[in-house]
């Protein structure tokens, strides 16, 4: 009886094939279980206009920050849970150089340069003509108001007052010497001892804004909201008032509103800017850093 023989190389050749089929096998098994929900989650967030929102945290021995994006009806925006251990954390800075009216800078490099974890927007008091500027703890300035002024202290607690109840710079120099590290005067308040203040017909416009708020000692809130875009209206005072006290903010100020609003974690800015192609350069920027 003839016994059958494979051939020299038939062995190679089947080997081969083997493999080819079997990792065309496993080539098929990824896309069906793995890629294809992935594409089609990723055609239907699309479809739907949904991006996944960025959440990011730093931390260092000094303070903790968590940024998130929050995707809202009507556009997102963006916001930052700052912890400070230490409050020499918390630190503001002229763009164009020092306090001198109408002198402005980039943001984004003034943020750079000091090597800013996360920085906002100031209130762009070199372009107000009345207010409080107390900054880092020195009394730079006075202009009559009767507008809502923003006290931080160093204790990490902050206050809301009136204008009109500081006449003099004795009234600047006392707030120094009681603690008070910063003022911010051109906006105004939105939160004083966890409920909102008064409203206004202002309350229902939809707008940028850039709000900083407190809910203890040590624990501040930043919320930055988008507006003038086709996907991104802003948002109303009432929506920030809502946001914020279900965040358990004590007191919340409105510090600037319209384009000079601005968000920048870690090097990069992360709202729309209003619509805007580029930076707007301002007087001022609140900033954190180690």
């Amino acid at each position: 009886m003839a016994k059958y023989r494979i051939r020299p190389g038939t062995k190679n050749r089947l080997l081969t094939i083997f493999l080819a089929l079997a990792a065309f096998a496993g080539i098929v098994v990824f896309f069906i279980f793995v890629s294809l929900p992935r594409l089609q989650d990723a055609v239907e967030g699309y479809r739907s206009g949904v991006v996944q929102p960025e959440h990011e945290e730093y931390e260092s021995a000094k303070m903790r920050i968590v940024y998130d994006e929050i995707f809202r009806d009507g556009g997102n925006y963006y916001t930052a849970d700052i912890y400070l251990k230490d409050m020499n954390c918390i630190k503001t800075s002229f763009c164009g150089g020092g306090y001198d009216p109408y002198r402005i800078g980039d943001p984004v490099r003034t943020a750079e340069e000091k090597s800013a974890v996360l920085a906002v927007n100031g209130d762009n008091c070199c372009y107000d003509t009345e207010g409080l500027v107390i900054r880092d703890s020195h009394f730079i300035d006075l202009k009559e108001t009767k507008g809502d002024i923003l006290l931080v202290y160093h204790d990490g607690t902050t206050d809301i007052i009136n204008g009109s109840s500081i006449s003099d710079e004795d009234d600047a120099d006392r707030l120094v010497r009681e603690g008070v590290m910063c003022s911010f005067s051109c906006g105004e308040a939105l939160l004083v001892d966890g409920y909102p203040v008064e409203r206004d017909d202002t309350w229902h416009i939809k707008e940028a804004y850039t709000c900083l708020g407190t809910a203890e000692d040590g624990h501040f809130f930043i919320l930055v909201s988008n507006s003038n875009s086709s996907h991104s209206m802003g948002m109303t005072k009432s929506d920030l008032a809502d946001i914020l006290t279900k965040k358990g903010i004590r007191n919340a100020y409105i510090i600037e509103s319209g384009s000079e609003c601005i968000f920048i974690f870690g090097g990069e800015v992360k709202n729309n800017l209003c619509g805007r192609s580029a930076v707007r350069e301002i007087s001022d920027i609140i900033y954190f850093a180690d």
